[in-house]
């Protein structure tokens, strides 16, 4: 199980845990039945509170994605294709409910507009494979600001950066 977490991101760092280990989970990068880290030892190695490990199993569990043994541990649960599916599209459709409703009440964006950008976006992580972040600005020196970038980058793949000649 691997996972990245960003202090800057401004998400909470049991929401990072939850959607990278749900991420795992769906494309089967984290077998059913697979046995995940102990609370305590997640919790060590990302340097986080065990209230946040426990946190982020917890919702896990929730939404039926691991199984927590008592005595013996959290495993990655069996998933449903069709209870997959029917469990991505309805987090979809509450993140478009609240892109909906941060931009209709000031009529400055239509709909036209919010399709538009909703198709460019699928088919810029169609054809890059990867998303670059920025994520807040971190350091001010006179002119110059510093902010750290949140590179994700799908496994196996590698981003096309252009190298300066």
């Amino acid at each position: 199980m691997r996972v990245i977490l960003s202090a800057m991101s401004g998400v909470p760092l049991y929401e990072q845990i939850v959607e990278q280990v749900r991420q795992q989970i769906m494309t089967g990068e984290l077998a059913a039945g697979a046995m995940l880290p102990s609370l305590r030892a997640l919790a060590g190695e990302l340097r986080v509170s065990l209230i946040t490990t426990t946190r982020a199993y917890n919702d896990l569990a929730a939404e039926g994605l691991i199984v927590n043994v008592p005595g013996k541990g959290s495993f990655v649960a069996r998933i449903d294709p069709d209870e997959a599916r029917r469990s991505s599209l309805e987090r979809a459709r509450a993140g478009l409910r609240q892109i909906v409703a941060r931009t209709r009440h000031t009529r400055l964006v239509s709909l036209e507009e919010l399709t538009a950008m909703l198709a460019e976006e699928w088919e810029t992580m169609n054809t890059t494979g990867y998303v670059v972040e920025a994520v807040g600005l971190v350091k001010r020196r006179g002119d110059f600001t510093l902010g750290p970038l949140d590179l994700r980058v799908p496994r196996g793949q590698r981003p096309a950066i252009p190298v300066r000649q």
